[in-house]
């Protein structure tokens, strides 16, 4: 079966700039590749995820949730499963972005950073991304927007960087102080989190 030249070139074009330039690729449910990884299923084909005891249990349905899954390299991806089995149902649950590569149906786990990812704020092409981090802290909660980069030759997500710190107060009418009014009071008090020199 002879490919047509002009087929051929097309594809050629649309490659080339993720050749030369190592861009990042991305892409949102992409059900047969979240499947390959071994992150979600779909239809009837149930399979279990590699957690031990009370964790062990059926992976999530590929159809509920969103999963963005990006290829930094052939065998590196950034996986941001935005979805009740990876994030709970809490109004103050919070989500993770997982640093993984294959393992034979499944995938190892390399680095995790907390916080809902941004896709519209993040640099997906140069690999910038950018996170918010809620907090609830009694009658306040707390918000964080963390803007991370990618070291690919350790496989492991660079130091945060905060970029931003907001404090609410969830019920104005309440007396008692918040208990991270500030972001140096938080950054000392959290483990999440440690100053920044």
């Amino acid at each position: 079966m002879r490919l047509n030249k002009q087929v051929l070139i097309t594809l050629l074009l649309m490659l080339f700039p993720m050749i030369i330039m190592g861009q990042i690729s991305g892409s949102l449910n992409d059900s047969i590749k979240l499947k390959e990884l071994g992150v979600c299923t779909y239809g009837n084909n149930i399979k279990f995820n590699n957690l031990k005891d009370e964790f062990y249990g059926p992976l999530p349905d590929c159809r509920i949730g969103n999963y963005h899954l990006y290829s930094l390299e052939d065998s590196l991806y950034l996986l941001y499963p935005n979805t009740f089995d990876y994030c709970g149902a809490s109004s103050y649950s919070c989500c993770s972005s997982y640093l993984i590569k294959p393992d034979d149906g499944s995938y190892i786990k390399l680095d995790e950073i907390r916080g809902f990812l941004d896709v519209e704020k993040s640099n997906i092409d140069q690999g910038i991304f950018v996170t918010e981090d809620y907090y609830k802290t009694g009658p306040c909660s707390v918000s964080i927007i963390n803007q991370f980069t990618i070291d690919r030759a350790k496989m492991k997500f660079n130091k945060s960087k905060i970029i931003d710190f907001s404090h609410t107060k969830l019920n104005e009418s309440h007396i008692e102080p918040c208990d991270y009014s500030n972001l140096n009071d938080f950054l000392k008090s959290h483990y999440a989190y440690k100053p920044q020199k």
